[in-house]
């Protein structure tokens, strides 16, 4: 990955290269659907901040400080600082949820809920992308569950 986001690890690269097209992701409760590695550098825009959305969290941080909050609410309803949020990567959704990964931390993965509160809310999905990918069940995705 370039554009200032670290580089994700090879094996998950090899892995999202190998879903379908259409896919559905399922880990516990959710049914993520992944950005292309081309995809997670392409524009979008959240509140008023542009960016990739790999980067996309930079967006959240910024709209949650703008109303002079400090933390998202975490495991056990523990303060998740914005400073730690906003360097974590988004890889994939799930309706308004994001998976997102905290390379910082050995690329753990987390559920960011954006509207939480107001405040967004933070819970842990798998202790490492290694364990999410042992895990996960991929589906080829049907185009009749997508459309309205």
């Amino acid at each position: 990955m370039t554009n200032g986001n670290p580089a994700l690890p090879s094996e998950y690269l090899q892995w999202l290269g190998k879903l379908p097209e259409l896919h559905v992701v399922r880990f516990q409760k959710n049914e993520w659907q992944f950005w292309t590695e081309e995809e997670l550098q392409e524009t979008t825009r959240v509140n008023k901040v542009t960016s990739t959305h790999i980067g996309m969290m930079v967006g959240f941080v910024a709209m949650y400080r703008s109303m002079g909050l400090a933390a998202a609410k975490g495991p056990a309803g523990k303060p998740f600082p914005y400073e730690k949020l906003e360097r974590c990567l988004v890889l994939a959704t799930d309706n308004e949820d994001f998976l997102i990964v905290n390379p910082d931390e050995g690329y753990s993965v987390w559920k960011f809920c954006p509207d939480y509160s107001k405040t967004g809310e933070v819970k842990v999905v798998a202790a490492s992308l290694t364990e999410f990918m042992e895990q996960a069940v991929v589906e080829d995705a049907n185009f009749d569950d997508y459309e309205e």
